[in-house]
């Protein structure tokens, strides 16, 4: 083989060895990429297996808390929840609590007129509700319901019911059973006095009268507030309207009343009738009354609208977080009920074991007598109900516009019927 030759021969061996190699490389890199595919794919089903493992993990987890919770939620929420309309467990039976100590009239009047309005109008909490950021009612089951319990009974929605029911009312349309009615108390102070008496069937009613100026006025209102409030859900004294003739009124010996300077004093003939002949009765001696009847129980004072009552093991919840509640003063602000105060609502203790004095407290709303245009002893004046006593907010807004800004309610006019005062709705919003 001369040097060409073997030339030739070594070229053709690295041409043979690259090719070689080149194919090697190629099904090394195949073969390496199915091992990954491979490997992939393993990768993936022990990731799908760890998912669907840990997903079983927690759902068994949440179905054994959720049977916990359930175990030790309140009876009515043992129930099936989608059942409207519920009651809460019946209360639980205890002793008579104690009366709380109240502040005075006047104090309450000023710190519901002044105090307060100025507390809500500098608090921060009052910029976090408009965010949103409230605290929810505690009050209510799964279907976010209010459920029936001594604070409320559902009555809209859980039956049909006729114009004619609602205007009835609670209890019996007679009002005071006939025959003599006997006074065992009275009011004599203020405007708008009344009497406290006892019927022939030993019914106890409150008698409140309207004043001589505005016949029908305080009345009315009162009574077509308790209707409202009634059939929405709220627990209220039984009333009925009626023409009394003052010849049914027959003085106890020992009725009582309450003086000048808050102690109790003796009524007598002479003062029944004064006060009797100051309500300009008619030339038949009759006179439009309101007759309330007594609640059932004994009276322990009235609930306040924030905390609980002290002595009452079924008054769990704050009175804040009830929408019972909050509630009420939606409704009292459509009816402009300007007097929502702690002084017009009561609690009652009603007896169920006598001999061991055991029993509950029941919460009760009363005096509406500042609704719709009526203010008690007379009509409402013109911005009464479209702002506060003292209206921090719009005393700023005023004295930042330098008085030239009128406020928006003057332009409401009084109708011309005493008995209705006030009432309109193109200005008024329940809402403001």
């Amino acid at each position: 083989m001369n040097r060409e030759d073997a030339k030739r021969a070594k070229a053709r061996a690295r041409k043979s060895f690259a090719l070689s190699r080149e194919s090697r490389e190629e099904i090394d890199l195949r073969l390496g990429g199915r091992t990954a595919s491979r490997r992939k794919g393993e990768g993936k089903t022990k990731f799908s297996r760890s998912i669907s493992f840990f997903a079983a993990f927690v759902s068994s987890r949440l179905i054994l808390l959720v049977a916990t919770a359930a175990g030790c939620a309140p009876a009515w929420k043992e129930g099936p929840q989608d059942a409207r309309f519920q009651h809460v467990a019946a209360p639980a039976l205890h002793r008579r609590p104690d009366g709380e100590s109240l502040s005075g009239d006047w104090w309450d009047a000023g710190l519901e007129s002044t105090f307060r309005p100025l507390g809500r109008a500098l608090s921060p909490g009052r910029w976090v509700e408009a965010a949103g950021l409230h605290q929810e009612a505690l009050d209510v089951n799964s279907l976010d319901e209010v459920p029936d319990s001594t604070w409320f009974e559902n009555r809209i929605g859980r039956r049909t019911v006729m114009p004619d029911e609602i205007e009835r009312g609670p209890g019996s349309p007679a009002g005071p059973a006939s025959g003599p009615l006997t006074v065992v108390s009275g009011k004599l102070e203020g405007a708008t006095p009344g009497v406290v008496v006892r019927d022939t069937a030993g019914v106890v009613w409150y008698l409140k009268f309207d004043p001589p100026a505005f016949r029908e006025l305080s009345t009315g209102a009162e009574l077509v507030a308790q209707r409202i409030l009634h059939y929405t859900g709220y627990p209220v004294p039984e009333m009925q309207v009626f023409e009394l003739a003052l010849d049914r009124l027959v003085l106890d010996p020992h009725a009582l009343h309450r003086g000048r300077y808050g102690g109790l004093e003796s009524l007598d003939q002479r003062a029944l009738d004064s006060l009797l002949t100051n309500l300009n009765p008619s030339r038949s001696r009759r006179i439009r009354a309101l007759a309330s009847r007594a609640l059932e129980g004994d009276p322990i004072g009235p609930f306040a609208y924030t905390g609980v009552r002290i002595g009452d093991p079924n008054d769990r919840i704050p009175h804040e977080r009830r929408r019972t509640l909050r509630g009420y003063w939606l409704f009292s602000a459509w009816l402009n009920n300007t007097d929502v105060r702690r002084q017009n609502t009561l609690d009652t203790f009603v007896t169920v074991d006598a001999r061991r004095r055991l029993g509950y407290v029941r919460h009760f709303l009363i005096d509406f007598g500042d609704s719709l245009g009526a203010a008690g002893e007379r009509g409402k004046y013109q911005g009464e109900g479209y702002e506060e006593q003292v209206d921090w907010g719009a005393m700023g807004g005023r004295l930042v516009a330098l008085g030239l800004r009128y406020p928006y309610w003057m332009w409401v006019r009084r109708t011309p019927y005493p008995a209705v005062g006030i009432f309109e709705s193109r200005e008024f919003d329940p809402a403001s």
